[in-house]
């Protein structure tokens, strides 16, 4: 029996981010721009093909949120969603887990292909969490990561920001505003 998920389909804009091979991402867009769907899309790719994925927010009530409308979109037989964890086991071998920013040292000890920082700019101590906490966990599989947020001053999201505009391949940076939302 084959069943198939229909993915929300992306704007030209957002179709950009997505195709970058950049192993880091960071995209800096404007409210209502779309950030939600690109972590929906990568987070379904990511678990269909096996992989771990890691979605973090900034609070427990946005992991919720994002995690109900992930379960809209994965049929129960493709995913089994566990609602008190905020975790999905996919048939594939997969599995998406949600943390938040409040509490990243809950990242420790554990390894995933993907990491999904969203609203990065309102996490808490995003500086040491990435580095102590989330970066480690994509040692072991070379995982990648993307950082999705409104802008908020010049704090250490900004500052990976600037990663993807000057620094190697293994970044890269988007910026758009809400309007460019078609």
């Amino acid at each position: 029996m084959q069943t198939n998920i229909v993915l929300p389909k992306p704007h030209k804009n957002q179709a950009k981010v997505l195709e970058s091979k950049a192993r880091f991402k960071v995209l800096m867009s404007g409210r209502r721009w779309g950030k939600s769907l690109i972590c929906q899309v990568i987070t379904c790719i990511e678990a269909m093909q096996g992989k771990r994925v890691a979605y973090i927010t900034p609070t427990y009530q946005l992991a919720k949120v994002f995690f109900d409308e992930l379960a809209r979109l994965m049929p129960s037989n493709i995913a089994v969603p566990n609602r008190s964890d905020l975790t999905f086991k996919l048939i594939s071998g997969g599995e998406i887990r949600f943390f938040t920013g409040e509490r990243l040292d809950n990242l420790r000890g554990l390894k995933f292909h993907y990491a999904i920082i969203d609203e990065a700019s309102y996490i808490p101590d995003l500086e040491s969490g990435w580095q102590n906490s989330i970066r480690p966990t994509l040692t072991d599989y070379q995982g990648k990561a993307i950082f999705l947020s409104t802008p908020r001053g010049k704090n250490y999201f900004y500052s990976l920001f600037l990663n993807g505009i000057n620094a190697s391949s293994d970044w890269e940076s988007f910026k758009f505003s809400t309007y460019d939302n078609p």
